[in-house]
């Protein structure tokens, strides 16, 4: 088996390298987008095991040095939640405590996909009708030969622009689409069995929903037209 037995991305600037090259600069939103990515990547490795670093930025209180200079950039907050702590909770103590603990956007990143993909393993990419290698489509679903139904998909590219991909499935079919942080988007259904996506580097997640109430993509000229496009590619390359 393979394990990831550590990995982390901060959600501040800070200096790993103390002057020499600068500062690497990053957000929250950033952190909570990198997480997500970094267990889909996983996934798609066969990965058993993924530990993220680390569960808390812990603010030492009351604290045990001096401030540091004016202008030094602080150390990397990569936990999922901020806290504050005793002395003890570091490691040197017996009953380490830790308290007002606040989530993070990563926390709610993770929560996202770990509740997503619950009982289903990663069956790959999807194949797409267009995209580039920045662009990701994976699969994932529980049944034994996944080819029987249309999966769960999970989508997000590298690219800093807003990428659209279509996929031709086996049937028809309508999607909950779900954001990083698990707030609840659109629902989004093929047409003649082809699914148009907008990609960002924030991942989405779509879950199989009834058909019932389809809705249209919310850039409905654009998406025709992107669906043009793919059938008239559909017919220049064969079937």
């Amino acid at each position: 088996a393979l394990i990831q037995s550590e990995r982390g991305y901060a959600s501040n600037h800070y200096d790993p390298t103390h002057g020499k090259v600068g500062p690497l600069k990053s957000t929250p939103t950033m952190q909570a987008s990198y997480l997500a990515r970094s267990y889909l990547v996983t996934a798609l490795a066969n990965v058993s095991i993924n530990f993220w670093y680390d569960w808390i930025d812990c603010t030492i209180t009351p604290p045990l040095a001096p401030p540091p200079p004016p202008g030094t950039l602080p150390a990397a907050e990569v936990g999922i939640a901020t806290a504050k702590c005793n002395y003890s909770s570091v490691g040197y103590g017996a009953r380490p405590t830790v308290w007002d603990v606040a989530a993070k956007p990563s926390y709610l990143a993770f929560r996202t996909i770990a509740a997503s993909f619950r009982g289903q393993h990663c069956i790959g990419p999807q194949p797409m009708l267009n995209g580039t290698s920045d662009d990701f489509v994976v699969g994932f679903a529980a049944a034994a030969d996944p080819r029987l139904v249309p999966p769960d998909l999970a989508a997000w590219t590298r690219s800093n622009r807003t990428r659209t991909v279509a996929l031709a499935l086996n049937s028809d079919v309508c999607y909950q689409v779900q954001g990083t942080l698990g707030d609840q988007l659109e629902r989004v259904c093929t047409t003649n069995r082809i699914l148009v996506l907008f990609l960002t580097q924030n991942p989405i997640y779509l879950h199989r929903a009834s058909p019932q109430s389809r809705t249209e993509p919310i850039d409905r000229p654009f998406v025709t037209n992107a669906v043009v496009a793919v059938e008239k590619h559909r017919v220049r390359s064969g079937p």
